[in-house]
This record gives structure tokens, C-alpha cells and sequence, in this order.
């Protein structure tokens, strides 16, 4: 997660043009090779992303999926309070009541393999 931190200062609000750029390789190293799940408390379903796909979509830098990735960067720059809890073989990271990152044990390495964005949006 100290990876995704952003790079420049914002204001109070999340502005994706001072997102981070990141080494996306290196991004990629921390996903779990089924790919990522990003569950969206005001959403439906589940976006399901490959390695290939995220990758692409982080050197894009315009789509729902770095999206994503930038505003958990944010969201834990301003607070980097977290607390985890071990589900099975891998553990579960909380920011506050916000994003809800799953890491499962592949090779014995954890590797991101689900987000849940937990916050309701008013309509």
C-alpha cells in the first residue's frame, strides 16, 4: 500500500491528476495471477480484471481500474491507520470504513487478489 501513496499534495478532495506513477511491473507483482475483483458497494458486479488487463489499464492510466488503485493510494495517504484480519490463508486490510483490500497466500507471497469499495454513494 505504501506504494500506491500519492505523490503529490492534494487538497481535501481526491484529484486523480495527482495520482502516483507508479512502475506498473512492479504493481503487478503484488497481484495474485487469477487477477483482481473489484466489488463496488454502489454497483452490482464485480469488475474482474486479468494481470494482462490491469496492466494495460495502469500504464492508461483513464480506466475504472486505476481508478480504483489511485483513490486507495489516496484514500491511505490521508489515513495510513489500518486493521487486518486473517480470513483462511490469506488476510483481509481495512482502511476505515472504505476500502476493503484481500490479499491470499500464492508461493508464499500474499498477493492482492480483491477490492471492495465499502462506502455508499448518495444518489
Amino acid at each position: 500500500m505504501e506504494y500506491l501513496k500519492r505523490t503529490q499534495k492534494q487538497s481535501t478532495y481526491f484529484d486523480i491528476n495527482k495520482s502516483g506513477f507508479w512502475d506498473v511491473d512492479k504493481v503487478i507483482s503484488y497481484i495474485s495471477t487469477s487477477g483482481v475483483a473489484i466489488f463496488d458497494a454502489n454497483k452490482e458486479n464485480p469488475i474482474n480484471i486479468t494481470i494482462s488487463q490491469l496492466s494495460k489499464d495502469l500504464k492508461d492510466r483513464r480506466t475504472a481500474a486505476f481508478t480504483t488503485f489511485a483513490h486507495m493510494g489516496y484514500i491511505y495517504s490521508e489515513d495510513p491507520s489500518v486493521t487486518s484480519e486473517q480470513v483462511g490463508s490469506g488476510v483481509v486490510i481495512s482502511f476505515g470504513t472504505v476500502y476493503a483490500p484481500t490479499f491470499v497466500l500464492e508461493g508464499g507471497t500474499l498477493k492482492l487478489n480483491k477490492i471492495e469499495y465499502l462506502q455508499m454513494e448518495a444518489d
